[in-house]
């Protein structure tokens, strides 16, 4: 299991595209079935009104490394604590 956060960047065409709601659907299906881990979580947090980060746990980010890969996420720091829990259960951040 990956002990790091990772994040993908989306832009506001991006999402206006359905980039980030197909990337959100992929991953609460594959959440839904991983069903009850407490690690999941995933955060969004606004960078400015053009661009939005998608934040997944270490063991978000295990669960999905081919949905990471696939949408270029690379490892982070844990998302700020003004960011929004959209999915999983509140993970507090890690090393």
């Amino acid at each position: 299991m990956t002990q790091s956060w990772y994040r993908m960047r989306f832009t506001k065409e991006e999402a206006m595209q359905g980039k980030t709601e197909r990337l959100l659907a992929q991953l609460r299906d594959l959440i839904r079935e991983r069903e009850p881990d407490p690690a999941i979580a995933v955060y969004s947090s606004p960078v400015n009104d053009q661009v939005v980060d998608i934040y997944l746990s270490p063991a978000a980010a295990t669960a999905a490394m081919k949905i990471v890969h696939h949408y270029w996420g690379i490892v982070s720091e844990p998302p700020p604590t003004t960011a929004t829990l959209i999915l999983g259960k509140p993970t507090p951040p890690g090393p």
